[in-house]
């Protein structure tokens, strides 16, 4: 007999990201457990499937912060507003995820940094090539954090060196509150008394209390240095393993980057080569292409996956295979062994294969013409919910000059990145800097 024990809900929200929404969830069910298969970016507009273990629809129906429905002018404003209830023998887990679906409005499109008048004609045509041709399947920049460094950490485990990790993560960061800020400086300069035990714990206590609660790597660092100094692999080992594993990933992420741009830039942008890795037809075992699979035309470029490098992973049958052992080596100073070798005994690090190429699927695109910078232009889930429609803002003495806003949508398998994406349809980059300068 199957027993349904898990209430499964949709969970929509905005200015919340996941962490946070899914707290708020589970304090109002009671505490319960609360599973969900992938985290949903704060800045968007997002809605989520989630399960509740043996929970009630009346605990959480009154779950839900007002407003809400996509309008741009409520800054700050957060809202959770959960529904379409029902059970579930099996409760939602982190990976247990097939892929996303995304709907993505560009504002105030540009065909250059002059500001020139915008041909929607080529608008169009970029968004048919990326239906046709797809994007390089590139890890998105958020893979190795805000800061850039979260791969530098995982070089620091792997090569055992757990102080050099620990002062990674507790480095003076470029935008942290003057409390926080204060406190990594003062660990950064722990031992100019004397490199000895008692100073490093004692310093571990008050920065402890300079830390917010959203800092925990940096916390369960703290705690455990403050009780035992200068174990810097035990206090390594506190941190989550979830987060833990995020450094190691994001080694292999770098990796897996740079090896596709070297087969797509150096080696061949458009063919399938000899000694390319493929996955074979249901299941996750790849092979080596062949000159003979190449002419009876068995696989396309599509086809080709690239190894995440692990302890079960093969790499490619060419010089790919050169070049990624080069490069772990060469730039980031660390090779196979290390993988097999790392000591912290949570973190197997099995690899994996990723396709070299992602093509969206269900892809649709809409340009329209609109005046006010905070015009909603896409309808969300709530404002269907709600029976809100999109009514755009007539030209007036306040809103005179037309703006040009591309709207897409597109279905990605898990782990594809839609920043990623988009770079590749507007040809701009994606990174925080460029991004901030960005106006309405």
């Amino acid at each position: 007999m199957t027993f349904l024990t898990n209430l499964t809900i949709s969970n929509i929200k905005e200015n919340l990201d996941t962490t946070t929404a899914t707290k708020e969830l589970s304090r109002k069910g009671g505490k319960a457990r609360i599973g969900y298969a992938g985290m949903k970016d704060k800045r968007g507009i997002t809605t989520q499937f989630c399960t509740l273990y043996r929970t009630e629809p009346q605990e959480i129906v009154s779950q839900g912060r007002g407003g809400g429905g996509g309008n741009t002018r409520q800054r700050g404003f957060s809202v959770v507003k959960v529904g379409n209830f029902d059970y579930v023998s099996e409760e939602l887990r982190l990976g247990k995820l097939s892929g996303n679906r995304f709907d993505i409005v560009l504002r105030n499109v540009q065909m250059n940094d002059n500001g020139d008048e915008i041909d929607t004609q080529l608008l169009r045509e970029a968004a048919v090539s990326m239906k046709k041709k797809g994007f390089v399947n590139y890890f998105g920049t958020q893979r190795f954090g805000k800061y850039n460094d979260t791969h530098k950490v995982g070089v620091a485990v792997l090569q055992g060196d757990f102080r050099k990790a620990v002062d990674i993560i507790m480095e003076p960061k470029p935008d942290d509150r003057p409390h926080a800020a204060k406190g990594r400086e003062e660990w950064k300069n722990r031992f100019d008394g004397g490199e000895i035990r008692q100073n490093e714990a004692e310093c571990a206590k008050r920065v402890m209390k300079s830390l917010n609660r959203f800092m925990t790597a940096e916390t369960s660092l703290m705690q455990s240095l403050s009780r035992q100094p200068m174990d810097y692999k035990r206090a390594f080992g506190c941190i989550p393993k979830t987060l833990r594993m995020m450094f190691v990933h994001a080694v292999q992420s770098l990796i897996w980057n740079k090896a596709a741009s070297h087969r797509i830039g150096a080696m061949n942008r458009d063919e399938i080569l000899v000694g390319d890795l493929v996955e074979c037809e249901g299941d996750k075992k790849v092979e080596i292409v062949t000159q003979e699979d190449i002419d009876a035309k068995k696989y396309d470029l599509e086809d080709v996956v690239v190894p995440l490098i692990g302890t079960k992973t093969i790499l490619p049958g060419n010089k790919l295979a050169d070049f990624m052992t080069k490069t772990m080596e060469s730039e980031m100073g660390v090779n196979l062994n290390m993988f097999k070798k790392v000591q912290d005994r949570d973190l197997a690090i099995y690899g994996d294969y990723r396709k070299l190429i992602c093509r969206p699927k269900d892809f649709d695109f809409d340009v329209k013409e609109y005046y006010d910078s905070h015009q909603p232009l896409l309808q969300t889930d709530l404002m269907k919910l709600q029976g809100e429609d999109i009514e755009i803002i007539p030209k007036s003495e306040e809103f005179e000059k037309v703006k040009v806003g591309m709207i897409v949508g597109f279905t990605l398998p898990s782990s594809s990145y839609a920043t990623i994406a988009l770079r590749e349809l507007t040809k701009k980059p994606t990174s925080n800097e460029y991004q901030k300068e960005l106006k309405l």
